[in-house]
């Protein structure tokens, strides 16, 4: 008992070391949160991803274990990294199902610059006909936009997050060139 006090003890004043020292560096708040704005887009990231998952995998579940079952509760830390292992992975693909999302926002936009440029091109009395392009152009864009919306937000949230609900999916495999055996009348 008094060896896991020590090591509370010795861990907190490590971690008041580390925060007199960075003290003196983060002179603000954007210092202190943001790192003074040095830090890209990818370490802040990984940096969050790592300390939620530190967080719960080691401090929280397996030091629970530890502390009820001793060292042998090794075995469950490691098989909770594994799993966070997974995990990542898997919150690697969400990622890219948003980004994906945001490729066909940025695919909008690139059609409506392509109307805008379509109708700018006419000049004088043709200026009507860019105006029905850009008004036509831009009213199909909108529309698509709005059916990008619900087609996508749809299927993330039905067919790619719900295997994390452990929700299966039954119906008949859709097999447009198979042979039937008999004749349909």
């Amino acid at each position: 008992m008094t060896v896991k006090l020590l090591m509370l003890v010795i861990f907190f004043a490590i971690m008041l070391g580390v925060g007199f020292y960075s003290r003196r560096h983060a002179t603000n708040v954007n210092d202190f949160v943001l790192g003074g704005r040095g830090v890209g887009p990818w370490l802040t990231a990984f940096a969050y991803g790592t300390s939620y998952f530190s967080a719960v995998v080691f401090v929280g579940y397996a030091g629970q274990f530890g502390w009820k079952y001793g060292i042998a509760a090794t075995w469950a830390g490691l098989g909770n990294a594994f799993t966070v292992f997974l995990n990542t992975i898997s919150a690697f693909g969400n990622i890219m199902s948003y980004i994906r999302l945001f490729a066909v926002g940025m695919a909008s936009l690139a059609i409506a610059q392509s109307f805008n440029n379509m109708a700018l091109g006419f000049k004088g009395p043709l200026v009507v006909v860019g105006i029905l392009i850009m008004l036509v152009g831009h009213g199909l864009n909108i529309v698509m936009g709005l059916l990008s919306v619900v087609v996508h937000g749809v299927r993330l949230n039905l067919l790619e997050f719900s295997g994390q609900l452990g929700m299966e999916w039954t119906g008949t495999a859709y097999a447009p060139f198979k042979k039937l055996d008999k004749i349909r009348k």
